[in-house]
C-alpha cells in the first residue's frame, strides 16, 4: 500500500463512527473469567503490535479512545461499561419494532431451535424456513444474505429430528 492510500484511509477511519470494539476488549480485559480476560490480553496485545507497525490501525485506535478528562483506572471500566450501555440501548431502539423478527428470521428461527423446541417452535421455525427459500434470490440485499448463512443451519438443525412430517414437510 502505497503512502498516499494509508493517508487516505488513516483520514478515512478518522471521520468514521466509533467502533467501541476497544471498549469492549477493554470491558473483557476486567472479566471474573480466566479464559475471557487471556483473551481480551492476547487480543490487546495483538492490537499493540499492529499499530505500531500499521498507521491506519493506529487510527481506528485513536478514534475510538475518547476518554473523559478525569477517567482514572479505578472509575474506567464503570465508563466502559457505561458507553456500551448507550451503545446497546441506542442499538435497541433502532430495531426495535421494525419488523425485527422478519428481518431476521434466519437467526430467529435458529435460536427458537437452539434450546429443547417443543413441537410448536420446531413448526414455526420449518415455516419460516420455507417462507425464505421461496423468496428470489437477491444477492444485494444485506437481510438476505444474511438470513440465508442462518437458514443453511436451520436446515441442518431440523434435518436432525426423527419426527417424519418435519422430514416430509423439508422434502
Amino acid at each position: 500500500m502505497s503512502e498516499k492510500q494509508i493517508d487516505i484511509l488513516v483520514a478515512k477511519t478518522e471521520e468514521e463512527a466509533h467502533s467501541y470494539m476497544l471498549d469492549a476488549i477493554m470491558f473483557f480485559s476486567g472479566s471474573k473469567s480466566t479464559r475471557i480476560r487471556t483473551t481480551a490480553f492476547s487480543t490487546l496485545s495483538s492490537l499493540s503490535l499492529f499499530s505500531s507497525r500499521c498507521r491506519s490501525v493506529m487510527s481506528q485506535i485513536q478514534r475510538d479512545i475518547n476518554l473523559r478528562g478525569a477517567a482514572t483506572s479505578k472509575t474506567y471500566c464503570e465508563f466502559i461499561e457505561g458507553r456500551l450501555n448507550v451503545k446497546k440501548e441506542a442499538f435497541y431502539n433502532e430495531t426495535r419494532g421494525k419488523d425485527v423478527e422478519t428481518r431476521f428470521s434466519g437467526l430467529y428461527s435458529l435460536l427458537r431451535l437452539a434450546l429443547n423446541p417443543s413441537d410448536e417452535e420446531i413448526e414455526a421455525a420449518m415455516d419460516k424456513y420455507i417462507e425464505f427459500i421461496k423468496l428470489p434470490y437477491d444477492p444485494e440485499n444485506k437481510d438476505h444474505v444474511r438470513n440465508e448463512g442462518y437458514f443453511i443451519q436451520v436446515f441442518i438443525a431440523l434435518k436432525q429430528t426423527k419426527n417424519p412430517e418435519v422430514l416430509k414437510k423439508l422434502l
